[in-house]
């Protein structure tokens, strides 16, 4: 369901993730919380990429941090 739900919020950007941050406890919905992170704009970092391709160098992951 979590990918699910990322392809529905960021469906533009192949840059996304989720992270589960708990469980709700209290209140009318019970289940677990996640934070949706996307790259909406991938090319910001289009320019790190091409110089990373240009050089060889290899790129292991691109991890998405909450602000």
């Amino acid at each position: 369901m979590t990918s699910r739900r990322l392809r529905q919020l960021v469906h533009q950007s192949p840059f996304r993730a989720a992270l589960r941050q708990g469980r709700e406890r209290n209140g009318p919905l019970r289940g677990d919380r996640y934070l949706i992170m996307g790259l909406t704009n991938p090319e910001q970092i289009r320019p790190w990429l091409d110089i990373m391709y240009q050089r060889g160098t290899p790129l292991a992951g691109i991890w998405l941090l909450p602000p």
